[in-house]
């Protein structure tokens, strides 16, 4: 009876597993791996057997026999007493999963005490290895999947006799060294007698511990290894997605993937992003997304391990910078602005601000909007001194041109040289471009002073491509105007901003 095997690790099991079987007519099936035999009949004679269970894809054949199946009880697969129909894997090693089995078309005489049924039990363990090239070779996985033997071994037949499985798990010879010019290359250790194996040190592996070993990382794609578990916790080398250098440790990796593991995809465009931005992960990306251009908050892969954003830290794409757009910043947004027609009953966005000061207006504060901040602003600066600190972050913001008003309610004139925290302490910005809902602003490093900030107005002009009023040359980042409209200040009036915001006189 075959099922043990001796090797130079000592004695090894191959899995062996009994199918009792009670029936006295109909048919049955057995499944391994997802596949299923056809249709066994209850009287099948152990060749029959044999052959449905070897004709299962999953099974490995190697040029050698499948299985050994042998009946324990009777000549027949199944009897109402039961016969124990004993499966022994010949080419699949390792400790396997069990065969299930289909009784459903199973029968027992009528009236019976006893059902039909199928019992499946694990008799014996598989404790052979299954390393690939049988540990005694290396596989050149990235062009045929052949092994390179190492000297004095060569292709077996499973159980350590010549064969045609190309699995270097046949001794050609008595083995009394490890493998290599000298032992193990002198990038390991040999364990000497009886196995003669080489464990090799970091960055090395093969029989003979000759060729380099590759950088690893999560893998692209693996079976999973339970619920929601795959690429958190599989490492693979170059990441499943390259193949191994064995010469100098380095990865080959596929089209549009790179990193020293093949770890990270790469960016799109000529050259990253095409200049024309940054190249984030998923997770750096996350980091920087605004809204309505204030940081919006939002994480990506900051819970270690978390199956759903596993790819957090591979996946890649592009921040663009200003006024670049698409999946390679390649093309170029068009300036924004209010739709000129719709003027009425629209208003600004008006941000109030009141002061507070209980000492002698030596108190500074500065003023952020959106992601940018004003250099410091002294709380007896003028009105024309805040636009000017606030129009200066024009260069920070994802758009050209920053205009603001700012006055208190003595000087109304936008450029009153009256200080902002007089009066009251209070003091009124009223944007005029951008347009639209604007985030309100926030007071930061305040010294020697207290203020408050509050939305007077919210915008309600839109804050549109084109200003809706023409379409976008995304080539160029141009807006090609309809007939009778050009370039605004904003606020619809002739100007310096090529959004279309604007109706020429003789249209209007």
């Amino acid at each position: 009876m075959t099922g043990t095997y001796s090797d130079p690790n000592g004695v090894q099991y191959s899995e062996k597993q009994n199918v009792r079987c009670v029936a006295t007519g109909g048919t049955f099936t057995l499944s391994f791996r997802g596949v299923t035999t056809t249709a066994i009949p209850f009287n099948a004679n152990v060749a029959a057997v044999k052959a449905a269970i070897d004709s299962i894809s999953t099974i490995s054949s190697s040029f050698h026999a499948a299985t050994e199946v042998l009946f324990m009880d009777d000549a027949v697969a199944c009897r109402l007493s039961g016969n124990d129909i004993r499966v022994t894997f010949l080419q699949d090693f390792d400790d396997l999963p069990m065969l299930v089995g289909n009784a459903n078309r199973l029968s027992t005489p009528t009236p019976s005490i006893t059902p039909p049924s199928l019992v499946i039990s694990e008799v014996d363990t598989g404790t052979r290895e299954s390393a690939a090239c049988s540990g005694r070779g290396t596989c050149d996985s990235g062009n045929n999947g052949v092994c390179d033997c190492a000297l004095n071994f060569g292709s077996s037949d499973g159980a350590g006799d010549i064969g045609r499985r190309g699995d270097c798990g046949h001794p050609l010879a008595t083995i009394t060294t490890c493998p290599g010019e000298i032992s193990c290359s002198g990038h390991g250790n040999c364990a000497g007698s009886p196995t003669y194996v080489c464990s090799c040190s970091i960055g090395y592996t093969g029989a003979d511990c000759s060729l380099r070993t590759c950088p690893e990382g999560k893998a692209w794609f693996a079976p999973p290894t339970g619920d929601e578990t795959a690429h958190t916790t599989t490492l693979a080398e170059c990441s499943a997605m390259g193949i191994c250098n064995r010469n100098s440790g380095e990865c080959d990796c596929a089209d549009g993937f790179e990193g020293a593991d093949c770890g990270v995809t790469k960016c799109p465009g000529f050259t990253p992003c095409n200049d024309r931005g940054s190249c984030l992960t998923m997770g750096d990306l996350a980091a920087v997304a605004r809204t309505n251009g204030v940081d919006s908050g939002f994480t990506y892969g900051e819970i270690p391990n978390l199956a759903s954003t596993w790819d957090h830290d591979m996946m890649r794409g592009c921040a663009c910078d200003y006024p670049f757009t698409g999946f390679d910043c390649g093309l170029q947004n068009c300036p924004y602005g209010d739709d000129p027609y719709t003027r009425r009953r629209q208003n600004n966005e008006i941000h109030t601000i009141t002061c507070v000061d209980p000492g002698d207006g030596s108190g500074t504060f500065k003023l952020k909007f959106r992601e940018s901040t004003t250099a410091s602003i002294s709380i007896l600066a003028s009105g024309s001194d805040v636009e000017d600190s606030l129009e200066a972050l024009s260069s920070d913001l994802d758009f050209d041109y920053l205009d603001v008003t700012v006055y208190t309610d003595i000087g109304i004139e936008s450029e009153s040289e009256l200080p902002v925290c007089t009066n009251g302490g209070e003091f009124h910005v009223e944007f005029l471009y951008p347009n639209g809902d604007l985030p309100i602003m926030s007071i930061v490093e305040a010294t020697g002073v207290t203020l408050t900030i509050s939305e007077e107005e919210k915008g309600t002009t839109e804050w549109r491509e084109c200003s809706l009023r023409g379409l976008c040359d995304r080539a160029l980042g141009e807006c090609v105007c309809f007939s009778g409209f050009g370039a605004s200040d904003g606020q619809g009036n002739e100007g310096a901003i090529a959004n279309c915001g604007h109706v020429r006189p003789n249209i209007g």
